[in-house]
């Protein structure tokens, strides 16, 4: 962010330390016959492993949990918002997919184009890893949004056509608020959701992301913001700059643009990280 970042922007300068052993997991031997007290993840480890070498085992366990009624029930399950405490570790990844050409009318004169209507051409997929995680493929959050200018950001905080029926004072912090400060630093808006087949979008209310415009098109992030409001608070997790490729040095796969790859403090995934998480 520049010098001239708007008010709303000029808070965020403490971060947390992190809990110690991220990405750390049992050292599990299901061969061994050696009688072990077993913890809550070797024990789930040892069940599927007999699941995968009889099948016939998996259908009986299949049949005592009931699993098409816990599928039912994660279905109605409100989405969980995505937290700003525990966290260890962060990945934040853009995908771009370009916006079609309309095409032209049976006059053969173009059709006119709504920027307001156009499909979105930036989404965003989060992974927030916390104490319970056992590495870096387990995520105890996962969430994702698309970037919208401030001002369709504004009418989508006030539509009811989707999941949530977005409140009143939702659209009231989105246009006294965050719109403000992102059409005074050219800023785009992502209203975090949740999307389940069949179900529609689900938005997180009093939670959105901040990145610049101008840096996502050069594809040069320095940062981005995800921003929370809990209990008429905003907290906000600064994130470090984004790559064009993975940690590996390789290049992002699928639509993936842009990824970046935070951790809360120095010592934990240096390798991994693109730089550190700022939390406050």
């Amino acid at each position: 962010m520049s010098d001239h970042t708007h008010s709303f922007l000029r808070q965020f300068g403490i971060h947390e330390v992190p809990e110690p052993g991220l990405g750390s997991k049992p050292n599990i031997d299901l061969h061994s016959q050696q009688a072990q007290v077993l913890d809550q993840t070797t024990a789930f480890a040892m069940v599927a492993e007999c699941c995968k070498r009889d099948p016939a085992m998996a259908q009986r366990l299949i049949n005592m949990i009931g699993i098409d009624k816990l599928e039912a029930a994660k279905a109605n399950k409100a989405p969980v918002r995505m937290p700003t405490i525990g966290i260890r570790a962060i990945e934040v990844a853009i995908g771009y997919t370009a916006t079609k050409q309309p095409k032209e009318t049976s006059a053969g004169k173009p059709k006119r184009f709504r920027p307001d209507r156009s499909k979105l051409e930036y989404t965003v997929k989060i992974q927030i890893f916390g104490p319970t995680s056992r590495g870096l493929g387990d995520p105890f959050w996962t969430g994702a949004t698309q970037l919208r200018s401030p001002e369709r950001a504004k009418k989508v905080a006030r539509s009811k056509e989707y999941l949530t029926s977005l409140s009143n004072e939702y659209a009231e912090w989105i246009e006294n608020e965050i719109a403000p400060a992102a059409e005074a630093n050219d800023l785009m808006i992502g209203l975090l959701a949740d999307k389940r087949k069949g179900q529609g979008t689900y938005f997180h209310e009093f939670q959105v992301m901040l990145i610049n415009r101008v840096q996502l098109e050069a594809r040069k992030v320095e940062t981005a913001i995800l921003i929370s409001r809990d209990n008429n608070t905003n907290r906000a997790i600064k994130l470090p700059r984004f790559d064009t490729q993975t940690s590996h040095g390789k290049p992002l796969g699928g639509s993936f643009v842009l990824q970046s790859r935070g951790i809360v403090g120095k010592g934990e995934r240096d390798n991994w990280a693109t730089g550190l998480v700022t939390i406050t």
